[in-house]
């Protein structure tokens, strides 16, 4: 009764020119069965249309078509073959969307990505132009989709017997756990109501005026890809604040204001992400090394692994190799001692420079620098257990 939904799907506008190519790329590969063969012959009539409309420079229809193909030459294999040569694939507008779901029951809840749903994201003169326009959410969102000439959404549903309430308390978030990584523009003065600049890993840019809203940044940051308790991280501000000679609210006011520093950072595109559990991985690599079970499963299948916040990272070969071997049993040490023996019974190919090592020394000292690096990398990425 009180689930949510999520549907991901393909929409209109944007849709619209890359409906074009689908149907160029599907009228050219029509003729040959065999999946691989179809993508390759997907990608050659792309490489055709680049080269055709090269003598169509000033037009708007060779600018933005331009675009979109040099986009999918740069997309995977699975990408062209699910979307773009998929046998169905009917994108619709959001209201269509809307419509069709109510006719099951069912509701608009919002987005699975809150920021997208933010007018004022848009810039003030667009927001203003949008809430005149919009009567409703829905109708609200669909001229955002005509002003981004959006392809894909991320929507949650509930039933329609529900009510969603709109107006975030920041009260609601003094449960929950926060994670961020955003770093300031400039050293902050948390002494001072000085407005800092913080860019996110998302190249998201917010800008406060807060010092406890700073210095909650700083933590977060600090204790990236972990996340920390609300009541934790008020009370880190605050001591942080305290300690630069600055003078944070008084209970409960400063609760508060973290609380609706963190809402706006929420709505700005995902700058923090807020957790109903904690995510405590391990920041630094233990001399017994263990990544997640999940996360070992997917690398011995595939390149790309995701952490417990659901974040992916594509893994090359040698982060492959090393992945599997993370189970907690093994020390660094250990670990190029199993690569050296694969890389001199040709296994594994072990690269310096772009050229292959294969002095027994060289190789140990490579792998040696390589899984280092590796490790590193896994721990900041939250994907070793702590």
């Amino acid at each position: 009764p009180n689930g949510v939904g999520y549907v991901s799907y393909n929409v209109l506008p944007g849709w619209r020119l890359k409906g074009v190519v689908r149907d160029l790329m599907r009228y050219h590969a029509a003729p040959f069965p065999d999946p691989a063969k179809r993508v390759e012959q997907a990608r050659a009539v792309l490489e055709f249309m680049m080269k055709a409309t090269t003598a169509q420079e000033g037009s708007a229809y060779a600018v933005m078509l331009r675009a979109e193909l040099d986009f999918l030459r740069r997309a995977a294999p699975s990408y062209l073959y699910h979307d773009l040569l998929e046998e169905v694939n009917e994108p619709c507008y959001f209201h269509e969307f809307v419509d069709r779901a109510a006719g099951h029951g069912l509701r608009y809840l919002g987005e699975a990505a809150v920021g997208a749903m933010i007018p004022e994201n848009l810039g003030p003169d667009a927001s203003a132009v949008l809430k005149s326009l919009g009567a409703d959410m829905v109708r609200t969102e669909q001229y955002m989709d005509f002003v981004r000439n959006r392809t894909f959404r991320q929507t949650l549903v509930v039933r329609d017997t529900l009510a969603p309430k709109y107006h975030v308390e920041p009260a609601a978030v003094r449960g929950l756990h926060a994670a961020g990584r955003a770093k300031p523009a400039a050293p902050p003065d948390l002494a001072t109501a000085r407005p800092v600049a913080f860019r996110s890993l998302k190249g998201v840019t917010l800008t406060t005026d807060r010092p406890l809203v700073q210095a909650a940044f700083l933590v977060m940051s600090e204790a990236w890809p972990n996340t920390v308790r609300f009541d934790a991280l008020l009370a880190e501000a605050r001591d942080r604040v305290t300690a630069a000679g600055g003078t944070p609210p008084a209970p409960p006011d400063d609760a508060a204001e973290l609380g609706a520093g963190l809402v706006n950072a929420l709505f700005a595109s995902g700058f923090v992400d807020l957790h109903g559990a904690p995510h405590e991985s391990a920041r630094v690599v233990s001399d017994r090394p263990a990544a997640t079970r999940v996360a070992r499963h997917l690398a011995g299948r595939m390149s790309i692994v995701a952490n417990a916040q659901h974040a992916a990272l594509h893994l090359d070969d040698l982060e492959r190799r090393v992945f599997p071997l993370l189970d907690g049993t093994r020390s660094p040490a250990d670990l190029i001692d199993h690569l050296a023996r694969a890389a001199l019974a040709g296994e594994v190919r072990v690269e310096a420079d772009g050229q292959p090592v294969t002095d027994p020394a060289a190789v140990r000292a490579t792998l040696t620098t390589d899984v280092d690096r590796v490790l590193a990398k896994f721990a900041a990425n939250g994907l070793l257990v702590a």
